[in-house]
Order: C-alpha cells, then structure tokens, then sequence
C-alpha cells in the first residue's frame, strides 16, 4: 500500500500526466466534495435517499469538471481508475460510470464557472442515475 495520497489505481494515469495535473485532479476532487457538502448537507445528515442524490451530483461535476480541465479522454481514464477503488456493488459502480460520463458529456456546454448550475439542473432534470428505494 502506498503513503500517496493517490489511490494506488490512479497512480498510472498520474505518471502518465505529470505531477501537476495529478495534483489538479486531487484538488478537483476535494472541491467537488466541499460543493457536494455545501449543496446536500454532510452524509450523515442525510437519507439513503438523498444521499443517493448527491453521489450523482458528486460523479456529475467530478466528471465535468475534469473534461474541462483535461478533455474528455484524460476524464474518462482518470475516472475508470478512480472506480477500480471501490468497494460498491456492480450496480453503484455501474451508476457512478454512468454518472461520471453524464458529467464529461455536460462540460461541453457550459463555461467552468457555470458547471455546477449545469449538473445540479442534469440531477433536478433526470438526467443523473439515482438508486431507487422501496419505501
């Protein structure tokens, strides 16, 4: 196991970028986590419901965020990497992919300053995979 703050799946695609974007894509992550945060409350705080919700935004701007930053190929293979981490079950990894790419295809179609606007109205409009609850 490495002391890197990089998952040890995404280390390949930092060498493959440089220092510099890896450091950039860790910085992206912690600010999608603070604007996740900031719009849903902390997990705990929160239903499964909403809680489900907020991992789609999450995914979301994560995956446009990074097309902005490094284009949508760069995104795509930082993003797989990223799901190699997890421990979820093939249906979570599988809505987090798809959310992921829902977010590479949104980057085209806003300036960075109104990504979040863009993936918040994707998640209000349906266009981000939740998990469905009985209830």
């Amino acid at each position: 196991e490495s002391d890197s703050l990089v998952p040890t799946s995404q280390l390949g695609w930092c060498v493959g970028q440089g220092p510099l974007d890896c450091e950039t894509a860790y910085r992206t992550n912690s600010t999608v986590l603070r604007v996740t945060e900031t719009l849903f409350g902390p997990d705990e705080d929160q239903t499964k419901e909403e809680r489900s919700r907020a991992n789609a935004f999450r995914h979301g701007l994560f995956g446009a965020l990074l097309t902005d930053e490094f284009g949508a190929a760069a995104a795509h293979d930082l993003l797989i990497a990223h799901e190699l981490d997890g421990q979820d079950s093939v249906l979570d990894t599988y809505l987090d992919q798809f959310n992921n790419h829902q977010g590479i295809a949104l980057a085209p179609f806003a300036d960075r300053s109104d990504l979040i606007r863009l993936v918040y109205g994707a998640l209000q409009g349906g266009l981000l995979a939740c998990r469905a609850f009985d209830g």
